[in-house]
């Protein structure tokens, strides 16, 4: 039975990989984190705490693992230290990084696949405090791994992430409306497509990377790759209704102190992804539909509750009145 040592997995992405790695029952698995998040879950499962961010990753090269899954990696400094000090205690190291590694502004219009530039990190920028200089980090952290040439790496880049146990509510402030209004706000700007990862599809594909063989290192994991807003929405209507979409310009927001960041998954341009590489590789198929029944189930169970992220209901139908719209 392969050994795995999972860094987080109590949060959101690495909860959904622990609960698929339990119901396959064919690995000694044990959590490595801090224990501040979802402490009591999975009771059953071996779990060394410690901050990574210190020495107690001295704790996790007590042992020899056949596979690594790094769902908590920010830092570069720190992730080197703790390299070294597995060196040859590892066999196999997945490290789920981020479509944030690339210049989405400099790569407007142009496809991106695998070999496409990334960003570079500053001495400065490594050490600044979150969430400044994500995608550089993640992007630093890549060049990390990649220098350690007795390890067998993976790289997995995720889109915006989806799905049951999702706590930012970035994609759910959007079906919500879709669920529950029948006139939803649009800024301009949510026009344009962009990808997306459907979190049970990144899950399958971080399980069928533990035993790959063979594979190319790095990969784009995105499911789709050309969703809208409006998608987003309309994938939530009930059967049979119909959905009015008033559109809002930069001017008329500025008008009325809302930021278009105040719109989750705001996305001011337009870009391409290339996941053939993801699907292929590890044998993976594109959903049907971007909400599919887990994730409905999931919410309907808690009852559809008003999102917290993004703008208000009561701004969003004042915004509404503004642009003579029915609410």
């Amino acid at each position: 039975m392969k050994k795995l040592l999972i860094l987080g997995g109590t949060n959101f992405i690495g909860r959904v990989v622990v609960e698929q790695l339990l119901l396959a029952d064919a690995y000694d698995i044990t959590l490595f984190n801090r224990g501040k998040r979802n402490a009591t879950l999975f009771p059953t499962v071996k779990r060394i705490v410690g901050d990574r961010e210190t020495d107690d990753h001295l704790k996790i090269a007590d042992s020899t693992w056949d596979c690594i899954i790094d769902f908590s990696g920010y830092y570069p400094q720190s992730f080197d230290k703790m390299l070294n000090a597995l060196r040859d205690k590892v066999k196999r190291y997945i490290f789920v990084s981020t479509l944030s590694v690339y210049d989405m502004a400099a790569l407007e219009g142009s496809i991106i696949d695998e070999t496409t530039d990334i960003l570079t990190c500053s001495n400065e920028q490594q050490t600044s405090p979150l969430p400044d200089a994500y995608g550089e980090k993640k992007a630093e952290m890549e060049r990390v791994l990649n220098r350690q040439a007795w390890l067998d790496s993976i790289i997995i880049r995720p889109s915006f992430v989806y799905g049951k146990y999702d706590f930012t509510d970035r994609f759910y402030h959007w079906l919500w409306r879709g669920k529950k209004q029948h006139n939803v706000l649009l800024p301009d700007s949510t026009l344009h497509d962009f990808p997306i990862t459907e979190v049970n599809q990144l899950s399958q594909g971080i399980l069928n990377a533990i035993e790959v063989a063979e594979h190319s290192g790095i990969y784009n994991a995105v499911t789709f790759s050309d969703v809208t807003i409006r998608k987003i929405v309309e994938s939530a209507k009930p059967e049979g209704s119909t959905i009015v979409y008033s559109i809002a310009n930069e001017v008329f927001l500025k008008q009325h102190g809302v930021g278009q960041e105040q719109f989750p998954l705001y996305m001011p341009l337009s870009v391409k992804v290339d996941n053939s590489k993801w699907l292929a590789d590890f044998r993976l198929q594109t959903p049907s539909t971007l909400l599919n029944e887990q994730t409905e189930k999931y919410y309907a169970d808690l009852n559809w509750p008003e999102p917290k992220a993004g703008i208000s209901l009561e701004r969003e139908r004042k915004l509404l009145v503004h642009l003579n719209a029915p609410v």
